[in-house]
């Protein structure tokens, strides 16, 4: 896995999974800087997981695991 590539599994209080990535939005000349530092542009994997949820009409978290 590439350490730009981030996911979340979320799981709503009835067991349903919300899946979500992590979205960096980067300029490919400041592609090394993003490594370390992150570009500031974007969302988290969890953040991305929350919005399905709540798209789906769901607002309660029972767990979410990140990798």
């Amino acid at each position: 896995m590439d350490q730009r590539e981030r996911m979340a599994a979320l799981f709503d209080r009835v067991a349903d999974t919300y899946d979500g990535v992590g979205v960096d939005l980067v300029q490919p000349i400041a592609a090394r800087l993003v490594l370390a530092w992150g570009s500031g542009t974007g969302f988290c994997a969890e953040h991305s997981a929350i919005a399905a949820m709540v798209t789906a009409g769901e607002y309660q978290i029972a767990k979410i695991v990140a990798v």
